[in-house]
């Protein structure tokens, strides 16, 4: 019966663990997720394990689904990408690659009114051209950035690697009535 009380203790402690780690405030919970992040990447022997990383992505993206519309949801989805392009590099797989492309969407589909909505569309453009190959891909983004945010900080590096990429496809006049 013992045995049994534990585990239920455990799996609640299992089920709650997610509850617990978003107990703050939102801007609280950011800062600790990303400090958390630093203490990670300072410490090469617990660097190497992808389920370290993993850990803080989900803390970064449950808070921001848990906090749509907030100041603090573009952060954390934006910083989620950031994490997944820099453990891409260690683990060269494909599912953090898309992670990142993922989270870097969403911000600026989500919230494209964010400072970090070009930086994303940014980082995406070029995940998309250097790491999967996909020019016709990058070009894309880079022509949605440059037409939305023109006057953007990533705009002159924007321009920069778009060089090269054919003119974004015009919409047809409205016919006359």
């Amino acid at each position: 019966r013992m045995n049994n009380k534990l585990t239920y203790i455990a799996l609640a402690a299992i089920i709650c663990a997610p509850l617990v780690a978003l107990a703050g405030s939102p801007e609280e919970d950011y800062e600790s997720a990303r400090a958390a992040l630093q203490k990670l990447k300072a410490d090469p022997a617990k660097r190497k394990l992808r389920t370290n990383w993993s850990k803080i992505a989900t803390r970064l993206v449950e808070l921001a689904d848990a906090h749509k519309g907030s100041e603090v949801a573009p952060r954390a989805l934006f910083t989620a990408g950031e994490l997944f392009r820099e453990l891409r590099k260690v683990t060269l797989s494909p599912h953090d690659l898309e992670d990142a492309l993922t989270n870097y969407g969403r911000v600026a589909a989500e919230y494209p009114q964010s400072p970090l909505a070009d930086d994303a569309l940014y980082y995406k453009a070029l995940l998309l051209q250097d790491v999967k190959s996909d020019r016709p891909a990058a070009c894309g983004v880079l022509g949605a950035l440059l037409g939305t945010y023109a006057a953007g900080d990533k705009a002159p590096k924007a321009k920069k690697l778009a060089e090269g990429c054919p003119p974004p496809a015009q919409k047809p006049a409205a016919a006359a009535p």
